[in-house]
């Protein structure tokens, strides 16, 4: 399985691709520059959605899809990055389930990086995708989205604070027929000030939203 990387530059108001050609099939960089060329011979706007979706079909059709895809957004995690990928393989493949890992690279200036690249040279399981500078969280879960081949995705934070070992109990919800499952934190590390800033947070936006979100969830 060929590793693939993800470089987004800022283009107006979305992240284009800059380099995602996969150099080793011929047939498939040949169906990769006719999507490109017929996304700018019409002036697309929003490239990177559309090479998105596209590139799912370059992929190998003989190349099993994996069950599950884990998105994680990182920035500045380089003390966390190994434990975390040992603590969630460790959980996943005691479970036996067809897994990727998405590590989304949201513009790290320490060995983040780096250390990924490591470890997805020795597991082909794990996919990069770098971002060109810091765009955020949720843009970082985003493009992960993006690239998601699996038929469930989980999406986790890189500091640890989204323990990888109740995984499997998610799991177990989804394939009992649950399309969302999501966890509420019963407590809170941070400071009675933040901790009172999300509860007030949380209960404002389930007021303004036009859709039933849980109190105290994870997003």
């Amino acid at each position: 399985m060929q590793k693939r990387g993800l470089e987004l530059r800022r283009a107006e108001d979305s992240y284009v691709p800059a380099a995602l050609i996969p150099t080793e099939d011929p047939q498939a960089a040949l169906r990769f520059c006719q999507l490109l060329a017929h996304l700018y011979d019409n002036h697309s706007v929003d490239a990177s959605s559309h090479l998105a979706a596209g590139f799912k079909s370059l992929q190998n059709p003989n190349e099993p899809v994996p069950e599950l895809s884990v998105v994680i957004p990182v920035f500045n995690e380089e003390e966390n990055v190994e434990l975390l990928y040992s603590r969630l393989v460790t959980v996943l493949e005691r479970i036996q389930i067809a897994f990727e890992i998405i590590f989304v690279d949201d513009g790290s200036n320490d060995a983040s990086l780096a250390t990924l690249q490591k470890l997805s040279a020795a597991d082909e399981r794990i996919q990069i995708v770098e971002l060109a500078r810091n765009f955020g969280h949720q843009v970082a879960i985003t493009a992960g989205l993006d690239f998601a081949r699996g038929h469930a995705v989980a999406v986790m934070d890189a500091d640890l604070q989204d323990p990888p070992e109740v995984l499997p109990q998610f799991i177990a919800k989804w394939r009992d027929g649950n399309d969302v499952v999501y966890a509420v934190r019963e407590q809170r590390k941070e400071g009675w000030l933040k901790r009172t800033s999300y509860a007030v947070f949380y209960r404002l936006l389930r007021h303004v939203s036009s859709i039933d979100i849980p109190l105290d969830a994870g997003d």
